[in-house]
């Protein structure tokens, strides 16, 4: 359940998407193109937020009991508000959590012919 005047983000700690930094004080500090855009957003409308990281180092995959590892586990199981980070949206995550209007798009595709 999301405590409103404090919120728990999941996040991986990708150099240049979305870094986390202490200072010598014990403040920790975002950087890194999603980074600086959570906290942008966090600070403007004035949330208290704390990143965590999962044990596992993983963005979330699919467990046999329907269970699910990384950050998606962790808004799964309620130990994370929300998670950031290049999180593709699929449709197993899908059935798992809930996903925001995209934000960022990438340009890179491939393309393969249809099988006949």
């Amino acid at each position: 359940m999301m405590n409103f005047s404090k919120w728990i983000i999941a996040a991986l700690n990708l150099s240049k998407i979305f870094e986390v930094h202490i200072d010598e004080n014990g403040k920790t500090r975002t950087a890194g193109i999603e980074g600086y855009f959570a906290h942008d957003v966090f600070t403007g409308m004035n949330i208290e937020y704390e990143v965590v990281f999962p044990k596992d180092n993983e963005f979330g995959r699919e467990g046999n009991n329907g269970s699910w590892t990384g950050i998606v586990g962790m808004v799964q199981r309620g130990e994370a508000d929300l998670a950031i980070g290049t999180l593709g949206i699929n449709e197993n995550r899908f059935r798992a959590v809930d996903f925001s209007f995209p934000y960022a798009t990438d340009g890179m595709n491939f393309a393969v012919l249809k099988p006949s």
